[in-house]
């Protein structure tokens, strides 16, 4: 390549998924910084620390289940992808390239079609009266993602494998826009920054961290065998979702109250 010489095929990967980064650049630049709107009881003054420690500590029945079940739920969303492509492999003998295209493609569109009919489900479900559907989407949705993880242990096939990556894709991608609207209406003006950034934090560190770990460790110290991924994979994804859908479920109260505070 001009001025950059010969290239591996890997390397052009990475250079190919960069490039839209430019376009995305230039659109920002055209994005202006919108006129606040503050409530009436806000004041344009920034809320000192330990008015937003004592918001959390009274509201703690929202935001301590919240950030406990939407951080187990982000361990599925990094677990699959993560381990998708070695189980395929392993299992069935799939080579790189046909995982690569073939499970790509499929979490690219069933990811973006849950992301785009979470709102959707819960606009439904707010037109009847379910106040708390920024909540309740979330929750059903860690729900099912435990059988669905728990098949993947039984997976006969690698196209029944397949099946089961793009239903948890789809599923385990539907909370996610909710999940951060959700919290802003839960939480005061002047504190939506800081409990925006919990929120990243925790999930950065158990999706990122966590997540590709602790399948690893199962793998290697409890089942002792590569072959077995898939159920490390399974059944930290079932727990995983079982957890999230716990504290998830409890958080639907404090939301619910949270919300005639507003």
């Amino acid at each position: 390549m001009p001025y950059l010489g010969a290239l591996q095929p890997w390397q052009v990967v990475f250079l190919v998924a960069g490039l839209p980064g430019f376009a995305i650049m230039l659109m920002m630049l055209s994005i202006r910084e919108p006129a606040r709107k503050l409530a009436a009881k806000d004041s344009g003054q920034r809320m000192p620390l330990a008015q937003v420690w004592q918001t959390f500590r009274d509201r703690r029945d929202f935001y301590g289940n919240f950030y406990a079940g939407m951080a187990s739920l982000v361990i599925v969303l990094y677990a699959f992808p993560a381990w998708m492509p070695a189980l395929l492999m392993r299992r069935f003998g799939a080579s790189a390239s046909t995982v690569g295209v073939q499970y790509g493609v499929a979490v690219l569109i069933t990811g973006s079609i849950g992301v785009l009919a979470g709102p959707v489900i819960a606009g439904w479900l707010q037109r009847r009266g379910r106040i708390d559907a920024l909540m309740r989407v979330p929750f059903f949705a860690a729900l099912a993602l435990v059988p669905i993880s728990l098949a993947l242990a039984f997976a006969p096939s690698y196209e029944f494998a397949m099946v089961v990556a793009t239903l948890a894709s789809f599923t385990y991608s539907l909370p996610q826009a909710l999940a951060s609207s959700g919290l802003q209406m839960a939480t005061p003006n002047r504190m939506r920054g800081i409990s925006s950034s919990v929120y990243v934090f925790v999930a950065s560190v158990m999706g990122l961290g966590a997540a590709p770990t602790i399948v690893a460790l199962l793998t290697d110290h409890v089942f002792a065998d590569e072959r077995s991924v898939g159920l490390s994979l399974s059944l930290t994804c079932a727990v995983a979702g079982a957890v999230s859908a716990f504290f998830v479920g409890r958080a639907l109260r404090g939301y619910r109250r949270v919300l005639t505070l507003q």
